[in-house]
């Protein structure tokens, strides 16, 4: 589950825009809160942002590209499915994660059009919404969602290491043995 997760971390900062991709900016305090009016607005050009930057491909892009590591993680969790046709299994696992990507979606929408109104500033916004609606916007949108299965796939190779780098680092602060799966260190 870890390297889904990984997986999906890295695909959406890739499909999420070209300001993810570079280092990022010192912290900008967050936008002052809104009247009525203003949050109406703010929410107005999110939805819009959300739509010019196809944020709901991206998502079902990055769905597409995770399938193969989610059959395998539930074959692997699920022995007794291992009999199944491995190709019924990727059908039903692709179908229902459709299904269920459509079920969530509106709710998704609605949660990321609030995070996004709440943090960008009215002029962040309009500037954001210009950009993805303009035609090199709209390019680049393109392109990211292009690189979405490559992006995993290179992560996915990244995750064997990411993990034993991870157990290190955690052993180094809590006195385990890297290669033990955390277990304590006998300092006898």
């Amino acid at each position: 589950m870890f390297r889904l997760v990984a997986s999906i971390c890295g695909v959406l900062l890739l499909t999420a825009g070209p300001s993810w991709a570079a280092s990022p900016p010192p912290p900008q305090p967050a936008a002052a809160p809104a009247g009525a009016a203003e949050t109406t607005e703010r929410e107005a050009l999110a939805r819009r942002y959300f739509v010019a930057a196809h944020l709901d491909a991206a998502i079902n892009t990055v769905m597409k590209s995770l399938m193969p590591a989610m059959t395998a993680e539930t074959l692997d969790a699920n022995p007794d499915l291992q009999a199944t046709d491995h190709a019924t299994i990727s059908d039903v696992m692709n179908l229902a994660t459709r299904e269920s990507v459509k079920d969530i979606m509106p709710e998704y929408i609605d949660g990321v059009v609030k995070a996004v109104s709440t943090v960008y500033s009215l002029e962040e916004l309009k500037a954001l919404v210009a950009f993805y609606e303009s035609a090199a916007g709209q390019s680049i949108t393109a392109k990211n969602a292009q690189l979405a299965g490559p992006v995993t796939q290179i992560m996915m190779g990244l995750m064997p290491k990411l993990d034993d780098s991870i157990e290190r680092h955690v052993c180094e602060h809590l006195k385990c043995d890297a290669g033990s799966r955390l277990a304590p260190r006998n300092e006898s």
